[in-house]
């Protein structure tokens, strides 16, 4: 920290604003010594450097105590060989561990508060049931409103990137790998809830993937299924130009057009440029490669 009083917004904003006169800092840095970006670019980045990276769509879902936190993005290299995240659905909403808990205890007569939840006492449904002794009609209606809630978020998603933003990826059919982190993605409501989309059909189908643990992590004892965890942090701790560049989707079609009418792209011969000959070596399904 700069600041022995501690960090926050409004010194961070004057900061980016250059404009720190208000406060004396211990050291002075450069304007570029913030870089902000968006939490889920630092949990991908080690996925992205490792040999089990994949290019094109994915989705990321993060399960907090508050919120559930939702992602659908494309993973790709420019030219550059800088990696790109064409961010094309995203959304947070209360849906989180506690709120699960909370919502489930409005099943049990007398019984409408719970202290201290965490992520690891938010109990299973048959350790709920032995517990609480809950209106078991009341509970199956609240835990099902509750699921319906979260692959609302999943499919209102996924139904607009595969309409409106990203229609030809390759993903589509096999299943869009996905991504649980977060401290409540290893309960047993939230698991059984996300693994049974990989039974769905395309468009919505799953493919669900484990962030793999960075070789260069150091990190003694961790068990690879709690690196998602760390993935955060890991991210955090490497220079902002080696995590990556976000941009808005709607960019993609402008730089495609771009690309192809400076010459720089091509449309493939071998499927006239809709990308939908899984099997072209000339273009790998893009529809288009480089002139």
């Amino acid at each position: 920290s700069c600041y022995q009083s501690g960090i926050n917004r409004h010194k961070i904003l004057s900061i980016l604003n250059s404009n720190a006169s208000d406060f004396v800092a211990d050291e002075h840095f450069t304007d570029d010594a913030i870089s902000l970006f968006p939490e889920f670019v630092a949990q991908m980045t080690g996925y992205v450097r490792s040999p089990s990276r994949q290019e094109d769509l994915h989705m990321l879902i993060d399960i907090g105590a508050g919120t559930v936190d939702f992602t659908v993005f494309n993973v790709y290299t420019n030219e550059d060989d800088d990696d790109i995240y064409p961010i094309f659905a995203k959304k947070v909403e209360k849906l989180g561990a506690a709120i699960l808990m909370k919502e489930r205890l409005k099943s049990v007569p007398g019984e409408n508060t719970a202290d201290n939840i965490s992520f690891i006492n938010v109990l299973t449904s048959s350790e709920f049931k032995k517990k609480y002794k809950p209106d078991m009609a009341k509970l199956n209606k609240i835990e099902k409103q509750f699921q319906d809630k979260l692959y609302q978020q999943i499919q209102v998603g996924l139904t607009h990137t595969k309409k409106e933003k990203y229609p030809l990826s390759r993903k589509w059919d096999a299943g869009v790998p996905t991504f649980l982190c977060g401290g409540g993605s290893k309960a047993e409501f939230y698991n059984k809830t996300y693994s049974a989309l990989e039974k769905w059909k395309p468009p919505l189908k799953a493919s669900i993937e484990e962030l793999p643990l960075p070789d260069d992590l150091e990190a003694d004892g961790l068990e690879p299924h709690y690196y998602h965890r760390l993935s955060v942090a890991y991210g955090l701790s490497l220079e902002p130009f080696d995590i990556g560049e976000i941009i808005e989707a709607n960019s993609i079609a402008k730089n495609l057009s771009e690309d192809i009418s400076s010459g720089r792209l091509t449309t493939c011969n071998a499927c006239s440029g809709t990308g939908l000959n899984f099997n072209c070596t000339v273009c790998d399904g893009t529809g288009f490669f480089k002139s």
